[in-house]
């Protein structure tokens, strides 16, 4: 069980601002694909930490996933007050992206943007890859039962990393579509607990691409 979403989301948010922001002499298209693979891979990495703690030290992802939230919070809030502050800037936030990196609005006049189907795509890759695929088939035996899946041979190290890891770059993803579609930076606060919101999403929505589809758009 992944409760660090809040943790991962912030690293796919400060990362993908970070390379955005270094990157600005890139091709657009380029600096877009790096920025949103950065994103995506530095929430995946945080994930898999308590993945790789959980496989090799036995320790409870439930607990680790939580207490890496606290660590991942604070350091951003590190970030945008010192090192990432906006230059000449009195609130703690990073500078902007360029404005051809923001998603475009879907529903004139609302905050309804491109991230939607964004998460549409994202859905449709989890049902493929947990349903469809001998990796997705693994995971979930790995899930299921840890002992019955090491006995079938099934190396349940190595899921149990690669589970928080796309646990974690989905929630790095969603950092990343809330900043180039709402507030094209990062600043303080800017997850009011999506993590576990998406918990309830995920339990609601019985983890089925369908039943979290509607869940989401319910809480939303």
């Amino acid at each position: 069980t992944n409760l660090g979403g809040d943790g991962q989301f912030y690293w796919g948010a400060i990362a993908s601002i970070y390379i955005a922001i270094i990157g600005h002499g890139l091709p657009l298209p380029l600096l877009a694909i790096l920025s949103w693979l950065g994103g995506c891979i530095a929430g995946g990495l945080w994930g898999a930490l308590a993945g790789f703690l959980k496989a090799y030290l036995n320790a409870n992802e439930v607990i680790t996933t939580i207490m890496l939230n606290y660590i991942a919070t604070l350091f951003i809030s590190f970030l945008v007050h010192g090192p990432l502050k906006e230059p000449g800037g009195y609130i703690p936030q990073t500078q902007p992206v360029p404005s051809a990196l923001h998603l475009p609005q879907i529903v004139s006049g609302t905050r309804a943007h491109a991230g939607l189907l964004v998460a549409i795509i994202a859905l449709v890759i989890y049902y493929v890859f947990i349903w469809k695929t001998v990796y997705g088939y693994r995971l979930k035996a790995t899930g299921f039962s840890s002992k019955g899946a090491r006995y079938a041979g099934i190396n349940t190290q190595g899921y149990n990393i690669l589970t928080l890891f796309l646990s974690g770059a989905f929630a790095g993803l969603a950092g990343v579509v809330e900043v180039y579609g709402i507030h094209y930076r990062v600043l303080e606060g800017i997850s009011p607990g999506y993590g576990f919101t998406a918990v309830v999403v995920a339990l609601l929505g019985r983890f089925h691409p369908i039943g979290i589809l509607l869940a989401a758009l319910l809480l939303a």
